[in-house]
């Protein structure tokens, strides 16, 4: 059996289907402000919705170069945000957006709240940085470092997500979105930059004995982090496993 430096564990995205955006932002528009101002929005709209669509379609997919996309759309939703209140509250925008939970595809959740949207993308940053930390060539030093970095990296995008929009998500919120799962996969994910750092540094001429700490370390916290998820298996917590 692989000692638990030698897996490495990377997360699945969550799913989506199609979503109108276009036309119910525009009656909005049209109703709040004028039919003038709502013809001046349609290009920017039409653009949110052909790079949504096209998340949609490619998620079936390699998603190793997805994250630009959904950094992208999450700027979208931010400028969104600011200027058209979508929610379930009378007189805002309503649009419905189904999700998929990462530990069960067959598990859907719909919400209008674009809170809850912000944070699905979210949470694909992170994935899509976890299998991007798996595919580099970690037979180099270099390939090492960018593990541990794009590790931390997910780790980062995470906490954050377990801090600001997953707090704003409507209840109940799915298990993946939930506090105790997110800072779950941060601590995962940092356990595993950790696990690169140390065979960085066996490449370098730190000492056996710092090398020894960092995976004694490493190798403790794992079973802890597992016993405290919300999922008991690598397949119910929607994650891919190989061996370094």
């Amino acid at each position: 059996m692989p000692s638990a430096q030698n897996v490495l564990l990377a997360i699945h995205i969550k799913r989506t289907d199609n979503v109108e955006l276009k036309n119910p932002i525009l009656s909005y528009i049209r109703e709040t402000y004028s039919d003038r101002e709502a013809e001046d929005a349609v290009d920017d709209l039409v653009a949110i919705q052909t790079l949504r669509n096209e998340l949609v379609a490619t998620q079936a997919g390699s998603q190793l170069t997805a994250k630009d996309s959904y950094i992208k759309y999450f700027k979208c939703l931010t400028s969104i945000e600011t200027r058209f209140p979508i929610s379930h509250e009378k007189g805002n925008v309503r649009i419905n957006f189904p999700w998929t939970d990462a530990f069960r595809h067959s598990k859907k959740t719909s919400q209008p709240n674009i809170h809850f949207e912000k944070a699905a993308v979210l949470f694909n940053v992170a994935a899509v940085l976890s299998q991007q930390a798996l595919q580099v060539d970690r037979a180099t030093a270099d390939g090492l470092k960018e593990a541990c970095k794009l590790f931390q990296e997910a780790a980062g995008m995470f906490g954050h997500l377990k801090e600001n929009e997953a707090s704003k998500i409507d209840n109940p919120r799915p298990v993946d979105l939930s506090p105790e799962c997110l800072g779950m996969m941060e601590k995962l994910m940092m356990a595993q930059a950790q696990v690169r750092q140390g065979n960085w540094y066996s490449r370098g001429s730190s000492s056996t004995c710092c090398i020894t700490k960092v995976e004694l370390h490493v190798g403790r916290s794992l079973p802890h982090i597992a016993r405290n998820s919300p999922a008991r298996s690598a397949q119910q917590l929607g994650m891919s496993c190989i061996l370094r």
